[in-house]
């Protein structure tokens, strides 16, 4: 197998993914059935040439790409996105996941005794900020 080859099924990896990124962050809740067919076909396109370079790389002994149990999920989810036409990102939580790293940082910061205090005094804080974005987003507040 030339290097070659395995160049090009690598940029087709990293294209397919990210062309369903980009339809998921720029489609609407429910795709048009153009678009579930775009997305679903790009995620197995990716799914697959992924699990090809994981096992080109695997019969030479090096762990670059490793297929693991969420593989086989992702598999479903694209079959879902072409059946249901409905957008993965609805159930996205980075957001959330942000926030409890933050909210983490400063929990191994504090001391024993007053790490719940200070992880709600900063949860506080943030709250009030969101609430602050909100108001002047809406109107409410200059």
């Amino acid at each position: 197998m030339s290097q070659d080859a395995v160049i090009n099924v690598l940029a087709t990896c990293s294209y397919a993914l990210q062309r369903v990124i980009e339809l998921m962050n720029a489609g609407p809740l429910v795709f048009s059935e153009s678009e579930a067919s775009e997305a679903s076909e790009c995620f197995h396109l990716h799914i697959k040439s992924y699990m090809w370079l994981a096992a080109f790389f695997y019969q030479r002994r090096k762990m670059y790409f490793k297929v693991r149990r969420k593989t086989h999920y992702n598999v479903h989810m694209a079959d879902e996105i072409k059946e249901h036409r409905l957008n993965p990102s609805m159930h996205e939580n980075f957001a959330e996941e942000a926030f409890l790293g933050k909210i983490k940082r400063i929990g191994v910061r504090c001391h024993g005794a007053t790490c719940t205090q200070r992880l709600f005094m900063r949860y506080l804080l943030c709250l009030a900020m969101v609430l602050q974005d909100f108001n002047k987003t809406a109107g409410l507040v200059e």
